[in-house]
């Protein structure tokens, strides 16, 4: 089985593996604490098997009930667009509004989970008009 190398630039979609390294590295963490030991080889394949047969609301299932025949509606929850339109990088996103007027602030893209340390939101406004 040959496996393809690949890399994303897009920081959304590195967020699903940024979110699943998370997890398993917590997972990993409670089993150290639990166990007293630092060697995780021998539970390293029931880690990853607790995790694909774990519920997630991102998905709306477990990710071991994903097939090619639902690719696209998981794809369409995570995302809310289709894998075409999300590949264009010139569609335009609509931003809604309510009035004719608001002030927005920006929300950052983090590069990693939980960084708390950082602002979450850009010092810029946007006026919409």
């Amino acid at each position: 089985m040959k496996v393809g190398f690949f890399t994303t630039n897009n920081k959304a979609n590195a967020s699903i593996v940024e979110r699943f390294n998370h997890t398993l590295k917590t997972k990993m963490w409670k089993y150290f604490t639990e166990m007293n030991t630092k060697c995780y080889i021998d539970v390293v394949g029931k880690l990853v098997y607790s995790y694909n047969h774990t519920w997630y609301r991102s998905i709306r299932m477990e990710p071991s009930s994903v097939s090619e025949g639902n690719q696209t509606q998981v794809w369409l929850t995570l995302y809310g667009k289709s894998l075409k339109e999300s590949q264009n990088p010139y569609s335009k996103r609509v931003i809604p509004c309510q009035s004719a007027e608001k002030n927005l602030i920006l929300k950052k893209v983090m590069n990693k989970i939980g960084r708390e340390k950082f602002s979450r939101f850009t010092k810029s406004f946007l006026e919409i008009q």
